[in-house]
């Protein structure tokens, strides 16, 4: 049986130092041998300098005190957005690890939440439908107790191997120029536009997200997430370095809940996946009107006004990284 030494914890930050330590404290009470950090560069900003100052302090007390524990950590040389940041960090820690925990520095686990990663890995290896174990269930009151599979990936502390990242970024890179053949004839034309319109916005530069993206790349290919139960870590997404949450979206906030031992073969929860839809995304046909004026406020905003935006996707290939660990 695969052991919690067996992964790696990659933390994705930008600011939140308190966070990102307390997230490296959790993943060393829970096991975790390796850590690896990527930082965001600062956007001129000393406060922020600061909070990676206080990081790099504690990645530096834990290797020179801990002779178990091993961090890495990077840095960018310029700032390309909390979503280049992931996926170029999730790029660099697949370089050591086969299997790989991610959590960004909004996203506080509790210890039940990697133990339900070892729980799901048997699951998530022997499914090929099955992409990644999500470490939040937003629906409790209907999962009852009871992991299961949800089309709507949920990426508030999740894991993944490494060779299913390989099909992950494989999926991300065909959706860029290949949005507009997205038509799954399960899903309905507001819900199609929703994702499209959502998908290509964070393409073009337009949004910092990439689970609009991941969600479509999930869809088309009929892919699955595996969640918990309850919710096995809290989003504290709601500060003033928050970029796409606030203290209302869904899911912020909820208090972490209790790890149940997955006792047979998770199977989908169409509930889950409704729930979901309705009230996680909250995708309404008010939608269409959105979307207009989005694209209204791109073609003015952002082509006029902001002349170095650069694409999702240019930002994730041409990101230069500072090894703090040679």
């Amino acid at each position: 049986m695969i052991q919690i030494g067996n992964f790696g914890v990659l933390i994705v930050g930008y600011a939140r130092a308190k966070n990102v330590i307390e997230i490296i404290d959790l993943a060393i009470s829970a096991g975790i041998r390796r850590i690896y950090v990527t930082l965001d560069a600062p956007k001129r900003d000393s406060e922020i300098r600061g909070q990676q100052e206080s990081i790099e302090k504690k990645i530096s007390e834990v290797n020179k005190t801990n002779g178990d524990v091993q961090i890495l950590s990077v840095r960018h040389s310029s700032n390309v957005g909390c979503s280049a940041n992931l996926l170029v960090g999730i790029d660099w820690a697949f370089q050591f690890e086969e299997n790989l925990i991610i959590l960004e520095d909004d996203c506080i686990p509790s210890l039940g939440f990697f133990d339900f990663v070892i729980s799901a890995h048997f699951y998530l290896i022997s499914d090929p439908a099955i992409w990644i174990t999500s470490g939040t269930q937003v629906f409790s009151e209907i999962a009852d107790n009871t992991a299961m599979l949800s089309k709507y990936p949920v990426t508030w502390g999740w894991a993944t191997t490494r060779a299913k990242w390989r099909e992950i970024k494989s999926a991300l890179l065909f959706e860029e120029s290949n949005l507009n053949s997205f038509n799954k004839p399960d899903i309905g034309l507001i819900e199609r536009i929703y994702w499209k319109a959502g998908a290509r916005r964070s393409y073009a530069g337009y949004a910092d997200v990439w689970d609009i993206p991941l969600a479509v790349c999930f869809l088309r290919h009929e892919k699955f997430a595996l969640l918990p139960s309850d919710s096995l870590v809290t989003n504290r997404g709601d500060d003033k370095y928050a970029l796409n949450t606030n203290i209302k979206s869904s899911g912020i906030g909820i208090p972490t809940g209790k790890f149940h031992e997955i006792k047979s073969s998770p199977t989908r929860s169409y509930e889950i996946e409704l729930a979901t839809r309705n009230y996680h995304y909250r995708i309404r046909k008010i939608f269409l009107i959105t979307t207009f004026l989005h694209r209204l406020i791109d073609s003015i905003y952002f082509k006029i006004l902001i002349r170095d935006r650069q694409s999702l996707i240019s930002r994730w290939k041409n990101a230069s990284i500072i090894n703090h660990n040679l």
